[in-house]
């Protein structure tokens, strides 16, 4: 079984769950490819994709209102 990675919030865990969402299969059989050749978990890998997209993001507006 692999161990998932907990993400610490303020003293506590914060614990993964599980969710569902609509995607193109061929977008998702690229993405299960992407992340053999990664090396990753699948789950591991969105995560941190999201995360970039979103700090990105979030950067770019910080410039926006500068």
């Amino acid at each position: 079984m692999i161990q998932m990675p907990q993400k610490k919030t303020e003293g506590q865990i914060e614990e993964r769950e599980t969710r569902s969402f609509k995607v193109l299969p061929s977008l998702w059989k690229d993405f299960k490819h992407y992340a053999v050749d990664k090396d990753m978990d699948m789950s591991i890998l969105l995560e941190e994709l999201i995360r970039e997209k979103l700090k990105r993001e979030k950067e770019l507006d910080a410039k926006k209102r500068a």
